[in-house]
Parts: C-alpha cells; structure tokens; sequence
C-alpha cells in the first residue's frame, strides 16, 4: 500500500485525493441571504448530520483556493447566521452545478438557476421550492480552521428550527423512501453518485451477535464464504432455528441444478438440490449449499441464507 504524509502532497492533489476516498458524500444546497438581502444559493459536499437531539447539522464553506478569500456563503452567515439546506436530488443536479458558478455577491443564483425561492417557516433566507426537503436553520458557531488560508475550510454548524419534507418523497406509512428521494451523493473530481440505483437494507444489530468465531466449523472454514459473508451470517443473536415451512415453499426449477443457480432461480436449485441429494457425497452436497447461501448473501437476506444453511444435515 502506498503511503505518505499530507504535507508531501500539492495541496490540489491532497484535496482530490480526500474527496475520492470519503465518498460518496451527501450535498448540502445552502440558501443564504447578503447584507443587502440578496439571495445567494451555494452547494457543499462537505457536509453532514452529527445530532439529533439537539438537531445538528454541519457544513463547511472552504476559503477560496486562489487567495484565500471568503465565498459568499461564509460572508453571508457571518452578517445574518441563518440559513436553509436543501435536499440534492439528481433532477436538481444541473441547476446545483449551475449554482456552483463564482458568481459575484450581486447576482442572485436563485434567478440564474431557475429555482424557485420560497420563503421560510423561522429564518430570513428562501428555501428551494423544487427541493425534495429543506432544513431551515439557525447557526450554532462557526470554526475556522485555518484563518485566512487558501482552502481552508470553516465549520458551521447549525440547529435545525424547521423541516419541510415533500410528499412525493413519503411511502405510504409516512417515512421518507430513499427510492423516491433519489439523492446523488458527491465523490472525487467530477464524479456523482446516484443513491436509487444502489439501494439496499441492512439492519444495525441491535443486540450483540455470536460473532465469527461462533460459527459453524463447516462455515468458517468454507471455501465458498469470505469474510464478508461470515460477517453476514455472525450478525444474528444466535443461530436460528430451522423453518419446516421453508422448504416447502421453495419455488420449482428445471434441472439440472447449475442451470438453475446459473439462471438466478436460486431458491428453485435449492429444492432440485434437496430432491437430488442421495445422490450427491455429503461434501458435494454442503459445497452447493455454501453456494446458494452465499448467493442469498449478495442481496443481504441473512435469515434467508441461514435457512439455506440448516438444509445441510451436518451443520
């Protein structure tokens, strides 16, 4: 692994490198006003959500590069500390581009992108009408970091005093669908992310876990499973019990069983390996096991993969 000290790096090639390993990162459109009232519209990918009770959340306007002066953001919520973080979807992402430009302090981004401000619950500053949320917020403190130093970056961090959620991005219990929000998330140079082509569910345990070493001797030591797999199965309380009801609902497939499993129909190679077993060695047999189950992985159904698993007589 290649490795150095920050300060053996240009501070351009230093700062990309940052920005393409934290990735992807979530987009902050912050809606500010001058002293002279002018909406100003400014996105950060420096940018997160660090409380919740109290509601906090922190962002980080860099001096400019070439002098080290401030932007307008940061000379904005110095004179007014108030501002609006709009949510960045990827239907957004042209105008928010737009925003970015090095506007002067007279122009207002709002008309140069075409959004549409709208005025706030609790603060000064507009938020975005096409934004699908929009944290209106109140500024806790700002730190610099370096002062004055070109690139450095300022924390402000904020109290959230309001929230608008869209309805359009709720399901039907009122919970926000990350599939409806479509945010895109920032990475190094030029590069994005789109959070709705990649989503998944992985529960947080709640309670502690056997841990891998707890595992099935056949588990830990198959060939078929790495250690992120292992990882999977070990974030059960305990190891579950086998269902009688799922074998019975195992979906049909056409043999033979690679065919099957090769087709996707993982579940349906399943049940032709059940049926075929007595004429398969007991090794033969838990290698195709091993395989369905970590084929069950790839899509995160843990109690599922387990299930696979049980269907093995010496496990």
């Amino acid at each position: 692994m290649k490795g150095f000290k920050p300060e053996e790096k240009p501070r351009r090639e230093l700062h990309h490198i940052l920005l393409s390993c934290i990735a992807p990162r979530p987009i902050a459109f912050v809606s500010t006003l001058g002293t002279d009232n002018t909406p100003n519209l400014a996105p950060f990918s420096f940018f997160n959500c660090f409380s919740s009770n109290p509601p906090v959340v922190v962002f980080s306007p860099s001096y400019r590069g070439t002098d080290g002066s401030a932007k307008d953001t940061l000379q904005n919520l110095r004179s007014l500390p108030e501002c609006t973080i709009n949510g960045v979807p990827e239907y957004l992402l042209p105008q928010v581009n737009l925003a970015a430009s090095p506007y002067p302090p007279a122009v207002d981004e709002f008309q140069q992108t075409g959004l549409t401000p709208v005025p706030s619950t609790m603060v000064a500053p507009f938020r975005v009408k096409e934004a699908p949320f929009s944290l209106e917020c109140k500024v806790r403190q700002i730190i610099e970091l370096s002062p004055g130093q070109p690139a450095s970056g300022n924390l402000v961090i904020c109290d959230v005093v309001y929230i608008h959620l869209s309805p359009a991005i709720l399901d039907e219990q009122g919970k926000i669908d990350p599939r409806k929000l479509q945010l895109v998330g920032r990475l190094g140079y030029s590069w994005y992310s789109r959070t709705a082509d990649s989503l998944f569910c992985l529960d947080m345990p709640l309670q502690p876990t056997i841990g891998i070493p707890k595992l099935p001797e056949s588990v830990q030591h198959s060939p078929v499973f790495t250690i992120r797999e292992l990882a999977l199965l070990a974030s059960v309380p305990s190891i579950p019990e086998p269902d009688p009801s799922f074998v019975q609902h195992l979906p049909s497939a056409e043999p033979p069983v690679e065919t099957a499993f090769l087709a996707g129909n993982t579940l349906g190679a399943l049940r032709l390996l059940l049926e075929q077993q007595e004429h398969l060695t007991p090794q033969e047999f838990q290698l195709w096991i091993h395989r369905i189950a970590r084929e069950v992985l790839q899509q995160y159904q843990i109690e599922t993969a387990w299930q696979v698993l049980l269907c093995d007589p010496h496990l």
